[in-house]
């Protein structure tokens, strides 16, 4: 069903575990209500057989005839033949009797609860005759048939809701939080060099040089990124500790380079993983390098942004997001495997606590009973569903954040405009008073980034600012100095530089509202999504081309 859904692998893994733990507990529920109705059914028999022995012996003593019924009036009726024992012997028999019934009375109470009585039958535990003088022969009949509730101590209780608890609570959300990466790995497609947006993404290839390396201090091998560790044992004995004395970490920029191109990497921030690791020990000292080289195949997922050291590319780098930046020379699954492990079993751990937390609420109510672990069942289911949940929202969460942060990007971007603007109408003044569209253009620019920015807005406000920025480059020709004036040049350096910005921007921007569109129609995740209001969200439309250079002005 899960991967029908095409729900994350997590749920497949809860599912088999619920169902692991759900059929156990179910059958641990069943094993013991089968053997407590088996056995008080064998008790009461037994304690019947032994109260019928004594009570004949304490008849036969008076001289009272008795063929072992236990319905028959004329030795237990009120004035029956019991009234001629002796006042201590009738006393006996009366209670043996009410005791015996009682006991009898309480089985088939038992039996005849839900879901006892649908199970008992399949079982061949069928009930047991009533003792039907006991109501009127012995005394305190009533109370010793009602079977008494006997809640686990509130200390019992305390510690096993508060450790459950504590385990539910605590190591689902700290689960949670180490599948995140994991679901990050899983959600989030491989980009080409030439087809990287921007914001969060996932490139593969190989490790490449793109200036100096290092040599690394164990391995002496060159490296791209190494981390070197010394520690050293310091005491004896059960004082002994191991002291960090040396923890350094050195790293170059370097490129990834695929079938398409090459990508910068800066690993400053950067969780690494590698394969290569060198050990070494030497009396009481251990050495331990962990290094990046080139030729590593690389998996990276991290923040792709702007390359401020030209401006017209893209980078794999942190920023100022909670999204992680991961370098690794593994393969995409054995990375998912290390992210997955940890937060699987913390989840696992999770939902042994809430199934504890069941058991001690069902402790102190007093139905401390085979029953109750039928009952637990359902709650692996539950917090299967629970979980199944919290996912998808947290997937419909993790890409309307998405969007809502690439269209972050693009407005700060667009509303850097306004210092385009005193330039602008400076040069249309002066050389385009009679162009009517400039000025059009020019003042739609204006009101766009006065009032607040949505993805209709900025389209256009970008088709006002091509149509003015086109216009104003091709009448250069017809005014010689136009074309040499420093006004100019830095009016088209800042295009070129804003153009660029919003072009590398958009399609990272309408890659995520393409994903944020797909998700929050699909099933199951459309049901959460109408359940907390999410609406489309809307692309930016305006073509933009990548400008390498400043346009040429002549001076």
């Amino acid at each position: 069903c899960c991967w029908g859904l095409k729900v994350h692998r997590l749920l497949v893994f809860l599912t088999i575990v619920s169902l692991v733990q759900g059929v156990g507990l179910v059958y641990l529920g069943l094993t013991m209500l089968r053997h407590d109705l088996e056995s008080s059914r064998a008790r009461a028999l037994t304690h019947q057989q032994r109260a019928k022995e004594e009570i004949q012996t304490l008849l036969d003593r008076s001289g009272v005839r008795w063929d072992g019924d236990w319905s028959d009036a004329e030795v237990f009726a009120a004035r029956g033949g019991v009234n001629r024992l002796a006042v201590e012997d009738a006393a006996r028999v009366r209670g043996i009797y009410g005791d015996t019934a009682a006991g009898i009375a309480r089985f088939n109470a038992v039996r005849a609860r839900f879901p006892e009585r649908m199970l008992a039958s399949g079982w061949g535990v069928a009930p047991l005759p009533e003792m039907r003088q006991a109501k009127a022969f012995a005394s305190g009949f009533d109370q010793q048939k009602t079977i008494e509730k006997v809640p686990i101590g509130f200390w019992t209780f305390l510690l096993m809701a508060g450790l459950g608890g504590l385990a539910a609570c605590g190591f689902s959300l700290w689960g949670f939080r180490k599948i995140k990466e994991k679901r990050y790995i899983e959600n989030i497609p491989t980009s080409l060099s030439t087809g990287l947006a921007y914001g969060p993404a996932e490139i593969k290839g190989k490790a490449v040089k793109d200036a100096e390396s290092y040599n690394g201090p164990l391995s002496g091998e060159d490296c791209l990124y190494y981390h070197y560790v010394v520690r050293e044992k310091r005491g004896s004995g059960k004082r002994a500790t191991w002291v960090t004395i040396v923890d350094e970490k050195m790293h170059a920029r370097f490129l990834c380079r695929d079938d398409e191109g090459e990508t910068p990497v800066d690993l400053d921030d950067a969780e690494i993983h590698s394969r290569h690791v060198h050990t070494k020990s030497e009396y009481r000292r251990i050495y331990t390098e962990t290094n990046l080289r080139p030729g590593d195949d690389l998996y990276i997922l991290g923040p792709a942004i702007i390359d401020p050291s030209t401006g017209d590319r893209l980078r794999m780098a942190a920023d100022d997001s909670d999204f992680p930046l991961i370098v690794a020379n593994l393969t995409e699954k054995e990375m998912m495997t290390r992210k997955g492990r940890r937060g699987l079993g913390l989840l696992n751990v999770g939902l042994n606590g809430f199934v504890v937390m069941g058991l001690a609420g069902f402790g102190i109510t007093a139905s401390y009973a085979p029953t109750d672990y039928l009952l637990a069942a359902f709650i692996a289911p539950v917090f299967l569903a629970l979980c199944f949940i919290v996912l998808m929202y947290n997937d419909l969460q993790f890409v309307r954040h998405r969007v809502r942060r690439a269209w972050a990007n693009i407005d700060v971007s667009l509303k850097k405009r306004a210092d385009l603007l005193p330039n602008l109408e400076a040069i249309a003044k002066e050389y385009l008073a009679h162009e009517r569209s400039v000025h059009e253009g020019i003042a739609t620019m204006r009101a766009s980034l006065t009032g607040g920015l949505d993805p209709a807005g900025a389209d256009e406000l970008l088709l006002a600012e091509k149509s003015v920025i086109s216009r104003l480059l091709a009448v250069q020709e017809d005014y010689p100095d136009l074309k040499g004036s420093p006004v100019i040049q830095q009016l088209a350096d800042q295009v070129v530089t804003l153009e660029n910005e919003v072009a590398l921007m958009r399609a990272g921007y309408n890659d995520s509202v393409e994903r944020h569109n797909t998700r929050i129609q699909r099933l199951p995740e459309v049901i959460i999504a109408k359940l907390f209001g999410y609406p489309a969200a809307e692309p930016l439309r305006t073509e933009l081309a990548i400008r390498r250079a400043t346009p040429e002005v002549a001076m």
